[in-house]
């Protein structure tokens, strides 16, 4: 026992005196609300996954070595978020690419892919954690927990309509109709604008008929000096 407890004390000695010595450092300027790994940016070579923490004003994402590789200011206070697959195999073989959900305070919902916003949405509930998961056999549900303890799963998009959005039957379009119609919106336009009166619907039109053939001036009484001139003009 006296050789076993001499031997645990010298083990615990060694150990005591190691230090953890990091793998790297990096100052954000910021307190870290969260912190995963995922392929998020679009340059990354298969087996590379990005560090992407979130701050209380920005997100980040760095290398492996600890460089800071993207940061994004946000314009809210973000709570939590989570990194999900966005369709493909995101593993060191395949090179796949996952999308990154940052949550508010306020309950403002954000996706990021590729660093770009992709989506946005609001919670009825501010929530302090989430992840996407399968929940009834579907994927890419959202359960979301809020401060006090109440989880709801989510789902993004709207339902898509149950019935086809058209005309039953083929029509003939009438252009008279719908020039006249046009015509009417033209005047309501113009008296809405200038508070004057449209355009009449009726009009007053003058034709001016003139001869194949005129008669020479000196027939008429007319000198070669005269300087009489005829115009024809029509007026609508």
């Amino acid at each position: 026992q006296g050789e076993a407890g001499d031997a645990a004390a010298a083990l615990g000695s060694s150990a005591a005196q190691r230090k953890v010595a990091p793998d790297f450092k990096v100052v954000l300027g910021e307190h870290a609300v969260d912190m995963r790994t995922a392929r998020f940016t679009s340059d990354l070579q298969p087996g590379h996954r990005d560090v992407i923490v979130l701050g209380q004003q920005t997100l980040f994402a760095l290398r492996e070595g600890g460089a800071i590789k993207f940061q994004r200011r946000l314009d809210m206070q973000p709570s939590c978020m989570t990194v999900y697959s966005a369709g493909q195999v995101a593993d060191s073989a395949t090179g796949g690419e996952d999308n990154v959900i940052v949550c508010s305070a306020t309950g403002a919902m954000m996706i990021f892919r590729h660093a770009a916003l992709i989506w946005s949405a609001r919670t009825e509930q501010p929530p302090i954690a989430l992840h996407v998961d399968t929940f009834g056999g579907v994927d890419g549900m959202i359960c979301t927990m809020g401060a006090q303890g109440e989880t709801t799963v989510l789902y993004l998009g709207t339902d898509p309509p149950s019935t086809a959005v058209g005309s039953s039957h083929e029509k003939d379009l009438d252009y008279d109709q719908m020039d006249e119609e046009h015509r009417r919106l033209l005047n309501r336009i113009r008296e809405a604008t200038t508070g004057g009166q449209g355009e009449p619907d009726e009009f007053l039109t003058l034709r001016a008929q003139v001869p194949p053939a005129c008669d020479p001036l000196e027939e008429r009484g007319l000198g070669p000096s005269s300087r009489t001139v005829e115009r024809n003009a029509t007026v609508r």
